[in-house]
């Protein structure tokens, strides 16, 4: 696939409303394109409108299965104003505007581009070339979830993810873990505070002791830093002269791949725990509303070597190391029984995802298309 062909593709894709679902419609048009390619493709139905898409292609010979992943959905506009429409791309001094070019569909049709330019040149490749095409990322990797229970996943031998990172390298980034901790008080009226629980008080009380029980900082990977958690909601009462009897707490915990999530949330029960035995008045609830394991790649590995490569050999980037921030799908597909190494890679500039007028610029989606016609390629030989 040439670049303005592959630049028209993208174009179509960004002009598809996927917010946050209705990535069928999206799904439909990739599912096309791959047809026409000659790739078998099954969609991977969600639910009513929402829909992920699996392509896979064979060489002449069997051998390993490279797999190209990205998402469909894309979070909403929000509420400041775009300078463009941003479900009609808009090209502009070499820039491409529109929700989603940066966040996701300029690195994931970089991946088909850069596929199919390979396959116009080689079609005697020994081994599988695989699309695991998500939907629901932004939601805390839903798609994912649905591919790694059915049964997708099983065959990986290495997988590309085309998340933003400026066409850096990315083998590591950490987990997610979200704590929802209820607090359950007793009503009074604000002049007679003694006649209630104060649910506010419990939620503080109960903060202070978490805070000097965990010490995330302690615990480093040379990769990704140290995991961190942040206190990021403290909601409660409905009136100044009414004792509150109900306050929801959230922390955003992110994880590096030492650390075991079972193992964390078992202490924030055993924290909780030991604070209802030394009071009866503290009652509580707590969930998990996001629970996504850290990912990482050894930095010796064949794979993480030949992006490197490949991103020197087609482009005047250096193909440093530089981890993103964020967390991925490969938070899921990590938790696949094979272990395979994933790498994040992408033309997208991190900064500028989930951004109003996000853009991507058009020379790096083009060296997107070559890097992966080159790992492609070299990968099978």
């Amino acid at each position: 696939m040439e670049n303005k062909e592959a630049l028209d593709l993208l174009v179509q894709s960004v002009n598809i409303d996927t917010t946050l679902g209705n990535e069928k419609q999206l799904a439909n048009l990739l599912e096309q394109v791959f047809k026409k390619q000659g790739f078998r493709t099954k969609q991977i139905e969600y639910a009513e409108g929402r829909s992920g898409l699996i392509a896979t292609i064979e060489g002449k010979e069997s051998g390993p299965v490279l797999t190209y992943s990205g998402h469909l959905d894309v979070v909403p506009v929000g509420e400041v104003s775009w300078e463009t429409d941003p479900f009609s791309a808009t090209e502009i001094d070499g820039k491409l505007f529109g929700r989603g070019t940066c966040d996701m569909k300029g690195g994931l049709i970089a991946l088909i581009a850069g596929v199919f330019r390979f396959l116009s040149k080689d079609t005697d490749f020994k081994g599988v070339i695989k699309f695991a095409i998500t939907m629901g990322e932004e939601t805390s990797s839903i798609g994912a979830q649905q591919l790694l229970e059915l049964g997708e996943i099983d065959d990986i031998d290495a997988m590309i993810i085309a998340e933003p990172t400026s066409l850096s390298v990315g083998i590591a980034h950490k987990g997610a873990l979200w704590p929802e901790i209820t607090f359950y008080g007793q009503t009074a009226h604000g002049s007679m505070p003694h006649k209630g629980v104060n649910a506010i008080k419990q939620a503080i009380k109960a903060v202070e002791v978490i805070d000097s029980h965990f010490d995330f900082t302690k615990e480093q990977d040379e990769a990704v830093g140290h995991s961190t958690s942040s206190l990021n909601i403290l909601q409660g009462g409905n009136g100044t002269n009414v004792v509150p009897d109900k306050c929801v707490v959230r922390y955003d915990i992110r994880t590096i791949a030492s650390q075991e999530h079972e193992k964390i949330k078992q202490e924030f029960h055993d924290v909780l725990n030991r604070l209802a035995e030394d009071d009866e008045t503290f009652n509580f609830e707590i969930k998990f509303i996001n629970d996504l394991p850290a990912m990482k790649t050894s930095s010796d590995d064949p794979f993480v070597h030949l992006v490197v490569e490949a991103v020197k050999a087609t482009t005047d980037y250096e193909g440093e190391i530089n981890n993103p921030a964020y967390y991925t799908d490969a938070s899921i597909f990590t938790q696949a029984e094979k272990n395979f190494p994933i790498i994040i890679i992408g033309p997208g500039i991190a900064e500028m995802a989930h951004q109003p007028n996000e853009f991507v610029e058009i020379d790096k989606f083009y060296d997107m298309i070559s890097i992966v016609a080159y790992i492609t390629e070299h990968y099978f030989k």
